[in-house]
C-alpha cells in the first residue's frame, strides 16, 4: 500500500501502549465525575454500605471485562463489538450491534459536551457574576476535543495523561485528608458491613455502581492504532476496570467516613459532596475542586470523541453507513470526517436544547440515557455472542466456564441498570427516553432491511487476526 493510501485508509499502527490505552479508558471512566456525583445517590439506598455496593458493581462488569478481553485477544479493531459480534453472529447482527455501539457514543459524545458546558457555565456565574448560557461553554469544548483529537491519538493521549494525574492527585489529596484526621466519627468498620443496609438496597445502587464502570470498553476501539494489539487491549480492559474499581471502593470508604456512618441521610441528600469533603478536610480548595470536575469532563469528553470516531471510521470503513465517515486526515492520519461530525452535532445540538429553554444538567439526561441503554444492550449482546465466536472461529479453545458461564453472569449484572429504566417507572419525561433509544434501533433495522445484500456480504473476516505488521516491528 502506497503512503498516500495509507494516509487514507489505515489508522496509525502502533501508536498507543498498554498505558496509553489505559489512562484513556480510565479519563472516560472519570473517577471524579462517579465520587462527586453518583455516591450520594448510590448511599440513598445503600446506605453506609456504599463500599460494598461498588464492590460488587466492579465483581459484576468484571464478567463483562473478561468477555470483552476474550475478544480482543483475537480480533484487533476499531470496529470493536461490531467486530467481534459480526464474528460470532454474521453480518447483519453485527451491524445491529455496531449501529447501537455508533448511536451509544455518538450521544455520548454529546452528551458529555452539554454537561461540561453547563458545569463551566454555573463556575463562572457562581464566580464572576456572569450570565453564560452553557451553549457556548459546550461549543468551546466541543471545539477543543475536536481540534486536539484532530491532531492525532498521541496528542490525545498525552492530553489524557496529564488530565488523569491531575485528577487522581487531587482526589487523593482529599481523601487523604479524611484519612490523615479520621473521619467525622474516626475509622470505622460499618462502610464494609452490611448493617442497617440490605443487599436489596445494595442491588438498587448498582445501578450507578455499574453505570460508574462505562467507558473500560474503550480499549478495544483504539486495537488498530496499539502496539501489540492482541496482548494490550486484554490487559488495558482488565487492568483498567480493577484500578478503577479500586479508586471507587477506598473513595467511596473515605466519603462515608468523611460524613460519618451516622450522618449518611447528608450524604445521601448532598449533590456537591466532594466539594463538602473539601472544604472540611483540605481547607479553602473550592476552586481546585471546581478545576477537578473541569479537568475529569473535559478528559472524559476527549476519550469519548475518539471513541466514536473510531467507531463511526470502521463502519464506514465497511461501507455500512455512509462511507464519508471512513475518510481520514491525510496529515495526522485521524478519522477526520466522524471527528467534525460528532463535534458539528454537539453544537447543533447544545443550540437546539438551549433556545428550547433545556438547561444544561436536563439536557445531559435527555442525550446521555438513551446512549447509556444502547450501550447496555452492546454489552450483553456481545456477551452472549462470545461463545458462537469461540465455537465458530477457535474450537480448540473453547471452554464453557470462559465463554458461556462468565458472560452469562455479565449479562445478568447488566440486566439490574436495564431493568431500572421501566420498573419502577420513572417520571415523564424520564420514562420515555428508552423510546429513543428503541427508535434508533429501529432505524438501524430499516437500514439493514434497505441495505440487506450490502450487508450481508460483508461475512468475510472483518478486522485482523494477527497483529498489524507495523505494530510488531
Amino acid at each position: 500500500m502506497s503512503a498516500k493510501d495509507e494516509s487514507t485508509h489505515g489508522l496509525p499502527s502502533g501508536a498507543l501502549g498498554v498505558v496509553g490505552i489505559v489512562v484513556m479508558s480510565a479519563v472516560l471512566m472519570g473517577p471524579a465525575i462517579s465520587l462527586f456525583f453518583n455516591s450520594p445517590v448510590m448511599a440513598a439506598s445503600a446506605g453506609a454500605a456504599l463500599p460494598l455496593a461498588f464492590l460488587a458493581s466492579m465483581v459484576g462488569i468484571l464478567f463483562t471485562a473478561y468477555a470483552v478481553a476474550q475478544y480482543a485477544a483475537k480480533v484487533a479493531s476499531a470496529g470493536s463489538f461490531y467486530g467481534f459480534v459480526q464474528r460470532a453472529a454474521g453480518s447483519r447482527v453485527g451491524f445491529l450491534v455496531g449501529w447501537s455501539t455508533f448511536g451509544a457514543y455518538f450521544g455520548a459524545t454529546i452528551g458529555g459536551g452539554l454537561i461540561t458546558g453547563a458545569f463551566l457555565s454555573s463556575i463562572i456565574e457562581a464566580d464572576f457574576g456572569v450570565s453564560v448560557s452553557y451553549f457556548w461553554c459546550a461549543s468551546v469544548v466541543f471545539v477543543l476535543t475536536v481540534a486536539l483529537s484532530i491532531r492525532g491519538i498521541k496528542l490525545s493521549e498525552r492530553f489524557s495523561i496529564v488530565m488523569l494525574a491531575v485528577e487522581l492527585v487531587a482526589i487523593a489529596v482529599v481523601i487523604g485528608a479524611i484519612f490523615l484526621q479520621g473521619g467525622a466519627e474516626g475509622f470505622s468498620a460499618a462502610p464494609l458491613d452490611l448493617g442497617d443496609s440490605s443487599l436489596s438496597g445494595i442491588r438498587l445502587a448498582m445501578v450507578f455502581g455499574v453505570l460508574s464502570f462505562v467507558g473500560f470498553e474503550i480499549s478495544a476501539t483504539l486495537a488498530e492504532e496499539t502496539r501489540n494489539p492482541l496482548r494490550s487491549v486484554p490487559i488495558a480492559v482488565l487492568g483498567c476496570t480493577v484500578v478503577v474499581g479500586v479508586i471507587y471502593i477506598v473513595g467511596s470508604y473515605a466519603v462515608v467516613i468523611g460524613y460519618g456512618p451516622s450522618n449518611i441521610d447528608q450524604l445521601a441528600t448532598d449533590a456537591s459532596s466532594f466539594d463538602t469533603l473539601a472544604r472540611q478536610y483540605a481547607g479553602p480548595i473550592r476552586p481546585l475542586v471546581d478545576l477537578i470536575l473541569i479537568n475529569s469532563l473535559i478528559g472524559a469528553e476527549i476519550a469519548v470523541v475518539n471513541s466514536f470516531a473510531r467507531v463511526a471510521f470502521a463502519l464506514g470503513r465497511e461501507g455500512v453507513i455512509p462511507a464519508v465517515f471512513g475518510r481520514m486526515s491525510r496529515r495526522h492520519r485521524t478519522p477526520q470526517v466522524a471527528l467534525v461530525t460528532g463535534g458539528a452535532a454537539g453544537v447543533i445540538s447544545a443550540l437546539l436544547l438551549s433556545l428550547g429553554h433545556v438547561d444544561g444538567l436536563t439536557a445531559y439526561t435527555y442525550v446521555s440515557t438513551p446512549a447509556s441503554l444502547l450501550l447496555i444492550l452492546v454489552f450483553i449482546a456481545s456477551n452472549l455472542c462470545l461463545a458462537r465466536f469461540y465455537r465458530r472461529q477457535h474450537h480448540d479453545e473453547f471452554r464453557v466456564l470462559k465463554h458461556v458461564v462468565v458472560p452469562v453472569a455479565g449479562s445478568l449484572v447488566l440486566v439490574i441498570p436495564l431493568a431500572a429504566q421501566f420498573y419502577p417507572a420513572p417520571p415523564a419525561p424520564l420514562n420515555q427516553l428508552p423510546l429513543y433509544a428503541a427508535a434508533w434501533i429501529a432505524i438501524g433495522v430499516v437500514v439493514l432491511l434497505v441495505n440487506r445484500r450490502r450487508i450481508g456480504a460483508l461475512d468475510a473476516p472483518f478486522g485482523a487476526d494477527e497483529e498489524p505488521e507495523e505494530a510488531t516491528r
